[in-house]
């Protein structure tokens, strides 16, 4: 893939899914931080300054959909995709009134992330 995206940070407090998103990313020659908390993952942010941000909903210290405002305050530009096992129309409707530019649901395919990934750049 070719894209002037390379920076991703993925904030999910599940080690696989970490695992998972970091393998697919990687192959693709992306730059990949990962955090396991929102608080781990807002300062990561700030210095790795991520164009692409795949953040859980349910993390342990709070929730995704609730931070994606203040994360939108730090780095306007950046693209979040939501990742949840959740996927109700109700849920996929809080993240996108909440400001997320993507919704993905568990379990996903690489195909799924890379097509969202493209979908981002068309924006």
């Amino acid at each position: 893939m070719t894209t002037s995206v390379n920076r991703i940070l993925i904030i999910d407090d599940e080690i696989d899914i970490c695992f998972i998103l970091n393998h697919y990313l990687n192959k693709e020659n992306f730059l990949v931080d990962k955090a396991h908390s929102l608080k781990d993952g807002l300062e990561k942010m700030k210095s790795f300054n991520p164009q692409i941000l795949f953040l859980d909903i349910s993390l342990p210290d709070g929730s995704g959909l609730n931070s994606i405002k203040i994360i939108k305050k730090i780095l306007p530009e950046v693209k979040i995709s939501i990742i949840s096992a959740y996927d109700s129309a109700e849920d996929i409707e809080k993240a996108k009134n909440a400001g997320a530019d993507s919704y993905i649901t568990k379990p996903f395919t690489r195909a799924i992330i890379m097509n969202t990934i493209e979908d981002f750049l068309l924006k």
